[in-house]
């Protein structure tokens, strides 16, 4: 869970350094949650169509444990990034691969939050969609890719197929 707070927190601040999302991220390097996850709110309030807003919301949730809002959140930032996406055909490759990347990051969010909750088909599947997004381009990053793999081996030792996530282990570089 520490490992997935920094990597979204690192994140959030390369994608919007001069954001007010990204102020309310570095709130909670303070310790000070519940103002984020206010001024979140008000955010996705005023805008629902930001799906950067409903991705950080959502981490905040994950956050303070409210993981019904947390997969809430998740969902509206889906259903944003689509609506953005089908709005704007014409986007930079920059702007595209963020996308992507926001894309990648939501679904393994939800992938880990399915996990945890024992919804271990719906998490795989998750997961299974993120691998095939990551094998039609290049747009990736080593976390993103170690970390599906990682979520998969041990959704298959969460299901029993210890042998199988094994031999993933050592296949794993």
């Amino acid at each position: 869970a520490f490992y997935r707070v920094m990597i979204l927190s690192w994140e959030i601040w390369c994608l919007s350094r001069n954001s007010q999302v990204a102020k309310e991220a570095w709130t909670y390097e303070y310790g000070i949650i519940t103002p984020a996850i206010q001024n979140l709110e008000t955010a996705v309030g005023l805008d629902p169509s930001n799906p950067f807003a409903w991705q950080h919301l959502s981490f905040f949730m994950g956050l303070i444990g409210n993981t019904q809002r947390q997969l809430q959140a998740l969902n509206a930032g889906f259903a944003a990034l689509d609506d953005l996406e089908n709005r704007y055909q014409q986007i930079s490759p920059e702007k595209a691969e963020e996308m992507h990347l926001m894309r990648l990051r939501m679904l393994l969010e939800r992938a880990w939050l399915e996990r945890d909750q024992g919804f271990f088909d719906m998490a795989q599947g998750d997961v299974d969609l993120a691998i095939s997004l990551m094998r039609e381009d290049s747009l990736r990053t080593h976390d993103l890719a170690r970390e599906t793999l990682l979520l998969q081996a041990l959704i298959m030792v969460d299901q029993g197929f210890v042998y199988e996530a094994q031999n993933m282990a050592n296949e794993f570089s």
